[in-house]
C-alpha cells in the first residue's frame, strides 16, 4: 500500500521539509500554496524517510531544534510552522 507525506505551512518551511523528505524512492507533486505531496512505496519507506528528516533537520539546526521548532510526533514533522503529515496515499 503507498503512503504519503503532504507538506503544508510556510513557503520557507515547506522548501526545507521537501528538500528533506525527498528520496531517490518518492514521486513530487506540486500542490496548492507551496505545499508538497511525496508519494511513497509502502509505509514503512515513508516512515523512514520522515525519521531520516528529523534526524538530519536536529543535525542541521541543534539550537532551532533545543528551542522546539523542529519535532516528530505521531508521524507528524514540525519544522517552524510547516509540517510534513505522513498518511496512507489517497
Amino acid at each position: 500500500m503507498k503512503a504519503q507525506i503532504v507538506i503544508s505551512g510556510q513557503i520557507a518551511g515547506n522548501h526545507r521539509l521537501r528538500s528533506a523528505c525527498s528520496t531517490i524512492d518518492s514521486e513530487e507533486y506540486k500542490q496548492m500554496f507551496n505545499g508538497y505531496k511525496l508519494v511513497f512505496p509502502n509505509m514503512e519507506t515513508a516512515k523512514k524517510a520522515l525519521e531520516d528528516a528529523c534526524k538530519w533537520l536536529k543535525e542541521e539546526e541543534p539550537d532551532f531544534y533545543e528551542e522546539g521548532g523542529i519535532s516528530l510526533y505521531n508521524n507528524i514533522l514540525t519544522y517552524d510552522a510547516s509540517r510534513a503529515k505522513l498518511s496512507k496515499h489517497e
